[in-house]
């Protein structure tokens, strides 16, 4: 069974990475706000500005469509913390708030100093599976399959596996975890 399109929001190294990994396993949606740089991705196949040479598999398609949300289930969210909470509030808007929300940064708001757990549950719900990403990883080394690992902490147990089995490929190995303070 064909799983649906994990949607990637963030077009940078990690973001980039990260989708390239999912990629090996079934469809992708790799977000960008920039449609200067979506166009560049799509007509070269790679993402020359911060991954180039690593070209993308065919089940990884750019787009600059946030809509797209509305087709997906699973959101991984790779941009800097400081726009955490746009970007959730946005993928939320466009899938009318069906999402399980992933992310991929560290830090903390620089508004009110939360967590981004804290962050994403305040914008999506008690009730919404969240996941974060997070490991001693270099965007260039998982983009060339070259061995790594991450952690993922979840507080859905169906999420995290579901996870699991996205990115379980190649020489990339997650492990599950059910601690989202300590892992992000």
């Amino acid at each position: 069974m064909t799983r649906k399109p994990l949607l990637v929001l963030g077009a940078g190294a990690w973001g980039t990475a990260l989708a390239l990994v999912a990629a090996r396993t079934g469809p992708v949606q790799l977000w960008s706000w920039d449609e200067a740089q979506v166009e560049q991705m799509t007509r070269r196949q790679e993402n020359h500005a911060y991954l180039p040479g690593i070209m993308f598999p065919d089940s990884l398609h750019p787009t600059a469509d946030i809509g797209i949300a509305a087709q997906t289930r699973d959101v991984l969210i790779a941009v800097p913390c400081s726009a955490l909470r746009e970007t959730v509030s946005r993928v939320l808007a466009a899938s009318r708030g069906q999402s399980r929300i992933a992310w991929a940064c560290k830090g903390f708001d620089h508004a009110t100093c939360q967590l981004p757990s804290d962050v994403v549950q305040e914008l999506a719900g008690t009730g919404t599976p969240l996941a974060c990403l997070s490991g001693p990883t270099f965007a260039r080394e998982v983009a060339e399959d070259l061995p790594a690992a991450i952690t993922i902490a979840t507080n859905d147990d169906a999420f995290g596996g579901d996870l699991l089995r996205i990115f379980r490929a190649g020489r990339f190995r997650p492990y599950l975890s059910t601690d989202l303070v300590g892992v992000q």
